[in-house]
């Protein structure tokens, strides 16, 4: 028997993982220091001055584009994009999920564990089908061989009478 094994996390490793970066602050709450130290941080610490001249800071800085990276601030294209790149990752990474979020994963773990117990159950049930069908089969194996032994048996029979 095989079973699958389920690694659904409990309600309190959901929120151990939601909660690993609860104390970092999102990006739109960094001041102009906190973005000087994560440009050091992705190898961009070079372009600290242009960014505290320009005061930039956490919410201004996700608004930010190409264009005004490279025009505003004199980054090359590919450190523009790679600051564009690790801001979104950042971002998605400090950003905690809504209540909402929440919720609907949640619902979510609730519909995925209800449709595990239904396909166990329905797998189950199938199993055991299967088995009946196979003791059926052999049932209907053992009686061919008895058939075919009779069989045998008559044919024999019918040659002894005509000698």
């Amino acid at each position: 028997e095989h079973k699958i094994p389920l690694s659904i996390p409990t309600e309190t490793k959901r929120k151990q993982r939601n909660n690993k970066y609860a104390n970092m602050k999102t990006i739109d709450q960094w001041d102009v220091n906190e973005v000087a130290v994560w440009l050091h941080c992705i190898g961009l610490g070079n372009h600290t001055d242009s960014f505290l001249e320009n005061t930039v800071d956490g919410g201004m800085l996700l608004e930010l584009n190409m264009d005004d990276l490279r025009d505003e601030l004199g980054l090359s294209r590919l450190q523009a994009k790679k600051l564009l790149r690790t801001l979104k990752f950042t971002k998605n990474v400090t950003d905690s999920p809504s209540g909402e979020e929440e919720e609907e994963e949640e619902e979510d773990i609730e519909t995925l564990t209800e449709k595990v117990d239904t396909l166990t159950e329905e797998n189950e049930g199938l199993r055991a089908t299967v088995e009946e069908l196979e003791a059926a089969q052999t049932e209907i194996r053992d009686r061919l061989g008895e058939l075919e032994g009779e069989e045998g048996l008559n044919e024999r029979l019918e040659e002894m009478s005509e000698e």
